[in-house]
């Protein structure tokens, strides 16, 4: 339940790679049936694992039809066209697009081809315009579709396209397209359009994907049939538009349409400074570098002043990148890293533009322990005072006093989407919407656990917030609705409006439990007779589960008020540590364990 990477900027024209670009030894050879690129990598090289190439439209000419292309590490990979059956993999990490002014991806294969595209981060980026009313996003296309067999989408994300983030223009063939556990984000256009000629068809599927604050969620022309399942479509200015005999099918009772109601597009009215689209951190970084991929900063801070408005910070590997406050359009984005920040009062404030979008992404934002009755750091994971909309997405917040999600914009009616992440162990309210004075905020919780918090979900007055599958366990209050509106939106309709529909949480999926946030590291050492301090106060998971410590050997336990735990070592001999916590029914057994010899 709870599970973007480096990129280069493109020339204004993308790659087309056709078979007449072979030569005529490469054409006659067999190619390998696998091939591999790096953010590092050289379009010189064969596209071998230990030799990879820099771009998919360097590997796609040295990869045999029906092969596939994988990411080996975060970068940026340029614009492509595809002309035969291929897969491209970036599941693991982060295998982006940055397509400023073309189509990122343009598919045009032949009728019984299959192309499949996973795990990608498909970016358009910004421009500066003259009116805010004007689409700044300027990617024509995510995904272009003109031809092909079979085309399947997943686990991709699409932000800031001026056109469509899928956009399906068939021409002669009859392509079926599946897009699947996607999100298409802050697009100027539909989301997903499609059409096809007179006697071909276009078959579009949308399964589990989110597509929210689009100026169209859908769009089905002459010839084209789209079918939503388990999908949900939020925040948009219109959810759907059919024209000519296009069909759109939103019949799924798990699907849902949210919210939809006139948006003002993204945009920068002012030139944009000479700094990066795309920026990195890292662990072993340092602020003063440029933030490069090979020169990466050291915290989230230090890299927003170097990167552009509207562009994109990503994590290269597991690090603590600080609290950091965010006042314009901006992405950060630890997926295939672990992206930390530790926080002692709030981890994250957002108070961008009502024109600019933000968005983070698989981000770990724990509080430090304080001590007070609550054992949390005193403030909130994140507080949201202003912005066009803010995405937080597969991001684990745990460990705050007063609110994980603290949604109390001051000027304008921000869209808030919390997607498959998890807020726990908050001893105040878990998210918590309370807009100004005649503002209206939508805000869509979706496939997110809400666990070990008081109040789980708050709305007060002007805050509409949809909870969609997901789980809220053992809090306090699952809910309140302080004058606005918290709505559980069903993933089951029955046809008998007199019986009270149930909801149907999300099919649940364990995932481990984080290391606990109000424990104390195990020490790294244990001196003999000396008392040693475990625990400053009652520990639990991010899981929601008490953590016990077990000790053998030459040494014992010593427990005082507030849950502090003291081990108190003999004079010599072997001491083993142990700190674990049961499992529940949405989380894995945690434990960690250590040995000292004194």
């Amino acid at each position: 339940m709870i599970n973007f990477r480096p990129i280069v900027a493109l020339a204004a024209t993308a790659f087309v790679v056709t078979s007449s670009l072979l030569s005529a030894p490469m054409a006659s050879a067999a190619l390998p049936t696998q091939t591999w690129v790096s953010g590092v990598g050289d379009d010189a090289n064969p596209c071998s694992r230990t030799a990879p190439c820099k771009t998919f439209a360097g590997a796609i000419s040295k990869t045999e039809e029906g092969g596939q292309i994988t990411v080996l590490d975060g970068g940026g990979f340029g614009a492509v066209t595809i002309s035969k059956a291929i897969t491209i993999d970036a599941s693991e990490v982060e295998g982006g697009v940055l397509s400023p002014s073309v189509n990122a991806i343009i598919v045009n294969a032949g009728a019984d081809d299959t192309v499949v595209l996973r795990g990608l981060d498909i970016v358009g980026g910004y421009t500066a315009k003259p009116t805010a009313t004007e689409c700044s996003a300027n990617a024509l296309n995510g995904v272009k579709i003109v031809n092909g067999g079979k085309v399947v989408v997943e686990d991709t994300r699409f932000t800031g396209i001026a056109g469509s983030a899928v956009l399906v223009a068939a021409t002669t063939t009859s392509p079926q397209v599946v897009l699947e556990n996607s999100v298409m984000r802050n697009g100027c256009g539909p989301a997903v359009a499609a059409s096809a000629p007179d006697g071909k068809t276009a078959s579009v599927q949308l399964l589990n994907s989110t597509l929210s604050t689009n100026s169209v969620g859908v769009s089905a022309g002459q010839g084209s049939t789209v079918s939503l399942k388990s999908t949900t479509l939020f925040g948009n200015g219109k959810d759907t538009e059919v024209t000519g005999n296009g069909v759109i099918d939103t019949s799924d009772p798990a699907s849902h349409l949210l919210a939809a109601s006139p948006i003002q597009n993204p945009n920068t009215t002012v030139a944009q400074p000479a700094v990066a689209t795309r920026t990195w951190v890292s662990a072993v970084g340092d602020d003063l570098n440029p933030c490069s991929r090979t020169a990466p900063c050291k915290t989230f801070a230090g890299s927003i002043a170097k990167t552009q408005n509207g562009g994109e910070i990503n994590v290269l590997d597991n690090g603590n990148f600080g609290q950091v406050t965010i006042t314009k359009a901006i992405t950060i984005d630890a997926t295939g890293a672990n992206g930390f920040i530790e926080a002692t009062t709030t981890g994250v404030t957002i108070n961008a533009s009502d024109t600019q979008d933000v968005i983070l992404r698989g981000l770990t934002i724990m509080g430090t322990p304080a001590v007070a009755q609550c054992p949390y750091a005193p403030g909130s994971g994140v507080t949201i005072l202003g912005g066009r909309s803010v995405h937080i997405e597969k991001t684990t917040i745990s460990g705050f006093k007063t609110t994980g999600i603290d949604i109390t914009p001051t000027a304008q009616a921000t869209r808030v989407v919390v997607n498959e992440s998890l807020v726990s162990n908050v001893c105040g309210t878990g998210i918590n919407v309370a807009p100004n004075a005649g503002q209206t905020v939508p805000v869509l919780v979706r496939n997110t656990a809400v666990i070990n918090t008081a109040v789980g979900v708050n709305a007060a007055t002007g805050g509409a917030v949809s909870l969609v599958g997901g789980v809220r366990s053992d809090n306090g209050t699952d809910t309140s609705a302080a004058g606005g509106s918290v709505t559980v939106v069903p993933n089951v309709k029955t046809p008998d409006p007199v019986i009270i529909e149930v909801p149907v949480a999300a099919p649940i999926v364990r995932t481990d439990q984080r290391p606990p946030v109000a424990c104390k590291a195990l020490p790294k050492k244990l001196r003999p007779s000396t008392k040693t301090v475990l625990l400053r106060s009652t520990c639990v998971t991010t899981g929601g589960q008490k953590v016990t410590v077990k000790v053998t050997g030459k040494a014992k336990l010593i427990k005082q008020k507030g849950g502090r735990i003291l081990v108190a070592t003999k004079r010599s001999g072997s001491v083993t540590v142990t700190m674990s916590a049961a499992a529940n029914t949405y989380f894995n057994a945690y434990s960690k364990q250590r040995t000292y010899r004194l």
